[in-house]
């Protein structure tokens, strides 16, 4: 299973070489991704090791004994590079302003629980009551169920039994159940899993904010949004490998609309990239259209490429 770093799964199935290898050329990873794996039954004690970057080095160095190679260094491009950045720098640091000294500002941070009642709880619901974080605590998952989790955790409220069969007491009467604030019984609720509830809310009695009330509520809300547990590969052996670098994005204004964010000083170095150009030989030509910045007079076009029998192929042209 590979799980990519912005989502998307996928599911791979490799069979394993009679020396122990197994490999797939179709998958293609950039930056990271981790890997879930599972081998099949019967083989037991079996360790996985990801080989990256293990191609072999090409031999034949030829740039190293000095042939088809430039040794002088483009000093008139570093120079106008160091240009436009002194003028990147400078404009920025007068978009910037001036700096005023430091202003602290004191606040209450709310805690994971106020969070949770923020998020979870409405309308009367929402008063004062006792809370519980299932989202943030380590030892919920150890309850069988919720009723187990509750026990001796509120004042007053008296649990026996345990399951369908658990009887609920509080003040002389039995307190309401609900589930994300609906009346529900108290067999629908024990079977509920304990990793599927985000947040418990026991209301004190008299509870005004649903009929039925008057001996205190226990509210439990499942989980929504981020709060679901969304584990995959849960329970299977893992390990991150690492692959080609991200690619790079190039900015590129579009001055066909109007935007304030155009109205800056244009100083790219880089004005077009596309790795992309395909050309056959019912349509060899193709039209590339970029907007300029605002300084440059002269662009410097490079061309590379692969012919259709392999060959490589790389055109530098300076264009005024």
């Amino acid at each position: 299973m590979n799980q990519k770093g912005e989502g998307g799964n996928k599911m791979l199935f490799v069979q394993v070489e009679k020396d122990g290898t197994f490999n797939d050329p179709t998958v293609f990873l950039f930056d990271t991704a981790n890997i879930y794996f599972q081998l099949s039954k019967g083989i037991k004690d079996a360790t996985v090791r990801f080989m990256e970057s293990k191609l072999p080095a090409y031999k034949n160095r030829i740039f190293a004994n000095g042939l088809y190679y430039n040794k002088l260094e483009d000093t008139t491009g570093y120079a106008r590079h160091f240009q436009l950045s002194d003028e990147v720098r400078r404009l920025l640091q007068t978009e910037q302003g001036k700096v005023l000294e430091n202003v602290i500002i004191k606040a209450k941070t709310k805690t994971p629980v106020e969070i949770l009642d923020e998020k979870y709880a409405s309308g009367m619901f929402a008063g004062d009551g006792y809370q519980f974080d299932l989202v943030n605590d380590p030892f919920a998952n150890s309850a069988t169920d919720i009723f187990a989790y509750l026990q001796g955790k509120v004042a007053g409220l008296q649990i026996t039994g345990s399951g369908a069969n658990a009887q609920l007491q509080w003040r002389g009467g039995a307190p309401l159940v609900l589930i994300d604030e609906i009346p529900s019984d108290i067999e629908f609720l024990s079977s509920i899993n304990v990793n599927n509830v985000a947040y418990i809310k026991v209301m004190r009695p008299p509870f005004m904010g649903a009929m039925g009330g008057g001996n205190g509520a226990i509210v439990v809300y499942t989980r929504k949004g981020n709060d679901v547990q969304n584990e995959p590969g849960k329970g299977l052996s893992s390990s991150k490998v690492s692959g080609y670098s991200p690619i790079k994005q190039f900015y590129s204004p579009n001055h066909s609309s109007f935007l304030a964010a155009n109205e800056q000083q244009d100083l790219r170095t880089t004005l077009y990239w596309n790795p992309q150009v395909v050309t056959t030989p019912e349509k060899n030509k193709v039209k590339l259209i970029f907007y300029n910045n605002d300084v440059a007079k002269a662009f410097r076009v490079i061309i590379e490429g692969m012919s259709k029998d392999g060959r490589l192929t790389r055109i530098e042209q300076i264009m005024e």
